[in-house]
């Protein structure tokens, strides 16, 4: 019975046909016990939710649940026909695909500046209706109309969000898309994940939802979008919409996909906060797993695109233009920190990293429940409501517990230049302040604010830029703590929720309220000082270690804070609380995004190998019962392969020579099974190809003269053998195109063949050791085949389609009893390691090349077994 964790692998199951099972004697061999100990481990972790990395494994049950996803062919498939249009490509094809890549990015990157421009003023106008509309009935003293109206408003907004997604049946369109694009980089193909659909769905789920109130950012969802942007217009095709333009076939392969979404993750970032090299090093650090220094310049190319057009349309000013995102912040230039400001500066590291790992915890908890319990649409929508009712009465019901204050009594802190800060007037909130504006004697007073709703009742980026505001006495103490625990429980419940959302702005809030609130505290502590200490300083520092906390991102992060807020002067404290904050949280669990990629079964290969791998070989989890094919097959076994298995790789094995049956474990055929003519043709009748020949073919052929109907129905294609010789592998794809082309060979020709004088296929060049310097031009040597073969281009063109499924194909019972040379289309070159090669570097080979199957080969060259992703988690 076939294995289901190992879809990509081409096993023997008892429902194929037993006659294309070619299993090795190691296959009925018990498991070995540090198999066995692996599994017991997967089993006792099941239970546990978070986990610090490199010690969570999958169970049996959870791999089952990875059949759905397949892997990416990121290496390119060398096969004779690759080869052939390689070597008579000519210089300017390879000058027009370099240009043509330029100018992609420079259109992905426009494209997402201007989407970043669309999204950014869409959430402004319906964020400025719903706060103006509240403030008018608070105005007009109708308390209970203002507070049923935002109510309204949110649960409106959030649900239309969700009903998005749930009308274009597009989940993907949820959350922040971040484990999928990590996903895909790393190798996965996650159904649905990057499609027009979804792209359409995320952009109407992310205004409604960021629009709404609910606390969450647009950060994440623009990264996903820059991601599905640089997928669409990398590859100018679209299987959804059915659209694929020949003239751009060159891009239409998984690499070239991989690159161009890569650059549109990094333009996502550099869009929605301004910064074009925190978006470089975001999508090298954290998105992207393959990475060239091609790539680098050109995902720079595409951040400037991007940053360069946004910018342009949203300050509206060609003349006297700033870098400027979705989010604008400032922090003053004339202050510096005191070397004994270091030390709270770790403290908030180190306070950001425990609270980000607890947050990953509770997160993590509450996504499984979710995804358990919450599996209707109406369930969905449900939650979101009451997500939004119960933010939308804590954010508008907490300023009535807190006193306002004054306006003219934040202290601004004179500049260099003699000047002040910029007053933080324009974005104070005056929720409850106008009934009780009295100074005491009866008399109204003028320029009250509630500093509590000023946090929470009002837009993030706002709320963000009166926390980074360097004017003093702006929040008291009981205002900060309580925004900063509001904060942390409201994007706890909110993420994860059926909706376009993100987490960088609202852990961002988090932090800076908690940097704020001590950097108050010491600086009523130490009021004596001069210069006073700055609480924004310790805004800006806690928002650093927030963020590094829950994302456990580094380097990329302090760029973006650094670029996002303009303090280059404070990238010290900024290193040093990202780092601290990182290792403290590394203690606890892994990063938000890798356990939701767990949560959601991704096989996802990290950069470090597991640690049970160390004492093991590639023996102890490779598919030991691999279906087989050989260089020419029938068309009948090659549409039963295809009809049951779900299988991606088969391996292309030379028939084992005659009389090995005994002497390697093989019971040999019974006479009743192989007709007297089966055997071993002699070598002056084949066709050369290295040491392929057509002999087992051959054999089929001349049953197939003595076919009664003539259908081919009648054709024996042998009893079971042992796996071959290896030779190359040929994708489940591959097969369909070829299927489906119909580039199938007669019996009568093979017979035809078999009787001429060999054919070299394909052409090979011997070095001898005194010419092993000699240049030798390869344009000059010609591969010819015996009959008609697909061109790499027509080849490459049908596997960037949507292939028909199998049984949708129309083939006679004459074309079923032809046959498919498969040495042509075959990877000649893939990766090849011995039983006996160590598990760790064998999961090493696998992550740093990208691959998608690795062949397990004996001490004779035989195949053993095959890898895939699935059999190293």
């Amino acid at each position: 019975m076939s294995d289901p964790d190992h879809e990509e692998v081409g096993r023997a199951s008892n429902e194929a046909d037993p006659l294309l099972s070619r299993p090795s004697p190691s296959a009925s061999s018990p498991p070995t016990p540090q198999r066995s100990r692996r599994h017991h481990v997967s089993t006792e972790n099941k239970a546990k939710v978070t986990h610090a990395r490199g010690l969570h494994h999958f169970n049996d049950e959870e791999k089952n649940k990875m059949n759905k996803f397949q892997s990416l062919d990121f290496q390119p498939i060398d096969s004779q026909i690759f080869r052939e249009y390689e070597r008579h490509a000519f210089m300017h094809e390879n000058l027009t695909k370099t240009f043509g890549k330029w100018v992609l990015c420079f259109v992905i990157g426009g494209v997402i500046g201007l989407l970043a421009y669309g999204i950014k003023h869409g959430v402004e106008f319906l964020q400025d209706l719903h706060f103006s509309t509240a403030a008018k009935y608070m105005a007009q003293g109708n308390v209970s109309a203002a507070f049923l109206f935002s109510c309204a408003w949110c649960a409106v907004l959030a649900g239309s969000a969700c009903a998005v997604i749930i009308i274009l049946r597009q989940p993907m369109a949820g959350g922040s898309g971040i484990p999928e694009v990590k996903a895909y980089l790393n190798g996965v193909r996650v159904p649905g994940s990057l499609n027009v659909v979804t792209l359409i769905g995320k952009i109407l789920s992310l205004v409604l939802s960021y629009a709404s109130g609910l606390v969450l950012g647009p950060e994440g969802p623009m990264i996903h979008l820059g991601s599905m942007i640089g997928g669409a217009i990398g590859q100018v095709k679209s299987k959804t919409m059915k659209c694929y333009p020949s003239m751009f076939w060159k891009y239409h392969n998984d690499r070239d996909r991989r690159d161009f979404i890569a650059s549109g993750a990094a333009a996502g970032v550099a869009a929605a906060f301004g910064a074009p090299i925190g978006g470089i090093l975001f999508s090298l650090e954290e998105a992207a797993s393959f990475w060239h220094p091609t790539l680098t310049i050109r995902t720079f190319f595409c951040c400037l695109t991007a940053v360069f057009l946004s910018s342009m349309l949203v300050q509206e000013n060609i003349r006297q233009m700033n870098q400027q995102g979705m989010f604008v912040f400032g922090l003053s230039s004339d202050y510096l920190y005191r070397v004994f400001e270091l030390i709270p500066f770790t403290i908030l590291g180190a306070v950001g990293g425990l609270f980000g790992a607890l947050f990953v915890h509770l997160n993590i908890r509450l996504s499984t429940w979710r995804m358990n319990s919450l599996k209707s649409w109406q369930g969905k929508i449900l939650e979101i409501v009451l997500v939004a009712v119960i933010t939308t009465a804590i954010c508008f019901g907490l300023p009535a517990l807190f006193p306002c204050r004054v306006a003219s009594d934040i202290t601004p802190v004179p500049n260099a230049d003699g000047g002040f800060a910029p007053p933080a007037n324009n974005t104070l909130v005056t929720l409850f302040c106008e009934d009780r504006a009295d100074d005491g004697t009866g008399h109204a007073r003028t320029g009250m604010y509630n500093d509590i709703a000023s946090l929470l009742f009002t837009p993030p980026d706002k709320a963000l830029q009166l926390l980074y505001n360097r004017s003093n006495n702006i929040f008291s103490v009981g205002a900060l703590a309580t925004a900063s625990g509001v904060y942390f429980i409201l994007t706890t419940i909110t993420s994860g929720v059926a909706l376009a959302s993100g987490l960088f702005i609202p852990m961002m809030l988090v932090g800076a309220a908690g940097g704020r609130l001590i950097g108050t505290l010491l600086q009523q502590g130490f009021p004596t000082w001069q210069p006073p200490l700055d609480p924004s300083v310790y805004a800006l520092v806690g928002s650093s270690a927030m963020m590094a906390g829950f994302s456990r991102m580094s380097i990329s992060l302090v760029v973006i804070m650094v670029e996002l807020t303009q303090g280059t002067q404070y990238l010290l404290p900024i290193m040093l609380s990202v780092m601290i904050a990182k290792w403290i949280g590394d203690i606890f669990n892994e990063a938000q995004y890798e356990h939701l990629m767990e949560l959601k079964v991704y096989p996802y290969l990290g950069w470090q190998p597991p640690h049970y791998a160390a004492f093991q070989t590639v023996a102890d989890v490779m598919a030991k019962e691999v279906v087989t094919l050989r260089a020419i097959e029938s068309v009948r076994n090659l549409v039963h392969v295809l009809r049951t298995t779900e299988h991606h790789g088969f391996p292309v094995c030379d028939p084992p020579p005659q009389g090995s049956y005994s002497d390697r474990g093989v019971m040999p055929p019974s006479p009743s099974l192989s007709p007297p003519a089966r055997r071993v043709r002699d070598d002056r009748n084949s066709v050369n190809s290295g040491s392929e020949t057509f002999a087992s073919v051959l054999e089929d052929a001349r049953d197939d003269g003595d076919d009664d109907d003539g259908d081919g129905d009648d054709i024996d294609v042998g009893p079971p053998r042992r796996n071959g010789v290896f030779k190359g592998i040929i994708l489940r794809n591959q097969i369909s195109v070829l299927l489906r082309s119909k580039i199938f060979v007669s019996s009568a020709q093979l017979l035809e063949l078999s009787q001429q004088s060999p054919v070299p296929l394909p052409a090979t060049v011997v070095f001898s050791k005194s010419r092993s310097a000699e240049m030798v031009d390869l344009s000059q040597i010609e591969v010819r085949h015996p009959y008609p073969v697909l061109k790499w281009e027509e080849f490459s063109k049908m596997m960037a389609r949507e292939l028909p499924d199998i049984d949708a194909l129309s083939l006679s019972a004459e074309q079923m009893g032809m046959y498919i040379d498969l040495r042509p289309y075959m990877n000649r070159s893939p990766a090849l390691v011995q039983q006996t090669h160590s598990l760790t570097e064998t999961y090493r080979l696998f992550r740093t090349m990208g691959l998608r199957h690795v062949v397990v080969l004996d001490e004779t060259h035989h195949v053993a077994g095959m890898v895939t992703r699935k059999d190293l988690l």
